[in-house]
């Protein structure tokens, strides 16, 4: 990385938008039901019943990936222009840490692939 030089994250496409990954390593069967429930009951709480107020910056709900056989990806598809993304990234991936036999390894850009700049990388596969 060249000294003084600003990455951006998370890379933006044409149309302003852009993809963010939460990967955890998740290793139970059925890991990957259980986080896509609980970070819709994440929302709905969050939002009181009002998905309207998440999808202010989001172009869905949070979606469930599998990114390997021992990880998944919690993916957030923002709007242009929003301005809350962060806030909303952080703390859904705080609340789906506490979840029993999920770890939180890293944020991955969905547009570029990389990594987030200045993230330990020493969990992650890749």
């Amino acid at each position: 990385m060249i000294v003084g030089m600003v990455v951006r994250f998370p890379e933006l496409r044409d149309d302003g938008t852009f993809t963010v990954r939460a990967r955890f390593r998740a290793q139970r069967p059925d890991a990957a039901v259980r986080l896509e429930q609980h970070v819709r009951l994440a929302v709905q709480r969050r939002t009181e019943d009002r998905p309207e107020i998440f999808l202010r910056d989001f172009m869905s709900l949070p979606r469930v990936e599998r990114a390997t056989p021992e990880t998944l990806d919690v993916v957030f598809d923002g709007r242009s222009g929003s301005r809350l993304w962060k806030d909303w990234v952080i703390a859904l991936t705080q609340e789906v840490e506490m979840l029993e036999g999920v770890h939180f390894l890293t944020f991955q850009d969905g547009v570029s692939g990389r990594q987030h700049p200045g993230w330990p990388s020493a969990d992650v596969e890749r």
